[in-house]
């Protein structure tokens, strides 16, 4: 169903403006990660599976398209309808889901989740997973508030659903007790504080320099604290009464361990669980189900060209962003599409509940939405962007992949000469 409906999109598409794409920029990486995945189903042991998976991904990739070829007058629509699921999300996980296994986290949301059972008619249906419902719940509240500035004065009506919406979402993301989503929600709200201070400023050098300097330390600081191996110490002084966040640790030594072992056409899609047993702790039932890490399943599961594909696509979204902030005005709905990729991005360092569950389509969507905060009207005259980005960002780009491709290389030698 997805392989039809890609061509059926890129046809309407054709029909309506005798164009057959539109140039997002996302084209490379985006091709270069699902032929990735198409050979790590050929891989596969579970093949079932993971052609399922295989099937998500072209999902997402139709809901991209679909997203930045429609008309403007929908777009608010896109976002309501988001919104709206959000909501009954909102009142189905709670009722649905058993509190009295989540004490040892946090006792007092558990004690407030318990009272709501008590309180509220239990929902028959399917278990949804509190970290899989954190995630979209979190990227849902971008869209609230987007919702809300986008109508503003003329539907006061929509603007009050829209704050109600946002309170309920993010009180019921409190119950889930997933810090992944807590984390990415903050930084991302910290980041949006950063962007609104920077579009006040009004000569663009000096916003650039900002811009630069703030992205140079914190990679700098990052790297520092990989490589010094401060990582793990500073992880342990958070509060962790379940001792998830340690044992996570482990788990990704081990996952890189195992990534060692399929650089290059990877182990194949939704095999981790076995694999994980057998090799890494030698056993011969399933342990851990996924390495709680997007990037680290990816590189596992997809080789280390998928791993590349996704980290190209992450530098597509960062000069999108870029772009944004140098614009005088953009779409509320890109920068809602711009902040729920912000808080995915984050969550995913913790956690895989966008890439191994069903909710993996609407990473198109949000990508989709966060394109058009670059969008430029069809038939209108723009100039050619100059400056920074043309000068030295595209070398600085193909620099920095160059360097990473000779590092792994270097790194992976005994295997490429075998």
């Amino acid at each position: 169903a997805g392989l039809l409906l890609l061509p059926v999109v890129i046809g309407l598409r054709w029909l309506r403006t005798r164009k057959l794409l539109l140039w997002s920029g996302l084209e490379l990486p985006l091709a270069l990660f699902l032929v990735t995945a198409g050979g790590a189903t050929w891989l596969a042991v579970d093949q079932p599976t993971a052609l399922l998976q295989l099937a998500r991904m072209l999902g997402a990739s139709v809901m991209f398209y679909s997203v930045i070829q429609s008309e403007k007058t929908f777009r608010p629509w896109l976002a309501a309808g988001f919104v709206l699921l959000a909501v009954g999300l909102s009142i189905y996980w709670p009722l649905q889901h058993d509190f009295s296994a989540d004490q040892s986290k946090f006792p007092l949301i558990a004690q407030v989740g318990l009272m709501l059972t008590r309180i509220l008619p239990q929902i028959p249906g399917p278990s949804i997973h509190a970290y899989v419902a954190a995630g979209s719940l979190a990227a849902a509240i971008p869209f609230t508030i987007a919702l809300a500035s986008w109508a503003g004065r003329r539907k006061t009506w929509l603007t009050g659903m829209a704050i109600l919406a946002g309170g309920l979402i993010t009180g019921v993301l409190v119950l889930t007790s997933c810090r992944g989503a807590w984390l990415g929600l903050v930084l991302t709200v910290l980041l949006a504080g950063l962007v609104l201070i920077l579009r006040r400023v009004k000569a663009q050098r000096l916003r650039k320099m900002i811009m630069v300097m703030g992205l140079a330390i914190g990679g700098v600081g990052a790297g520092v604290l990989i490589v010094s191996g401060m990582l793990e110490p500073l992880l342990g002084q958070l509060p962790d009464p379940s001792g998830t966040m340690q044992s996570r640790v482990e788990l990704w030594k081990q996952g890189l361990l195992l990534m060692g072992d399929y650089p290059f056409t990877g182990s194949g899609l939704m095999g981790f669980r076995m694999l994980y047993g057998i090799y890494g702790i030698l056993i011969h039932v399933p342990f851990h189900y996924h390495l709680h890490n997007t990037y680290l399943e990816v590189g596992l599961e997809q080789g280390l060209p998928g791993l590349v594909a996704l980290s190209v696509g992450l530098i597509v979204v960062g000069g999108w962003a870029w772009r944004a902030v140098m614009r005088r005005e953009s779409s509320p709905w890109g920068w809602a599409g711009l902040a729920a990729l912000s808080i995915l991005a984050v969550h995913s360092i913790v956690d895989v509940v966008f890439y191994v569950t069903r909710t993996l389509p609407l990473v198109g969507f949000f990508a989709g939405m966060a394109w058009l905060a670059v969008e430029v009207p069809e038939g209108s005259k723009v100039a050619p962007r100059s400056g920074w980005w043309n000068q030295y960002g595209r070398w600085a780009v193909g620099l920095s992949t160059l360097i990473v491709l000779v590092g792994l290389a270097m790194l992976n030698h005994r295997t490429l000469i075998g």
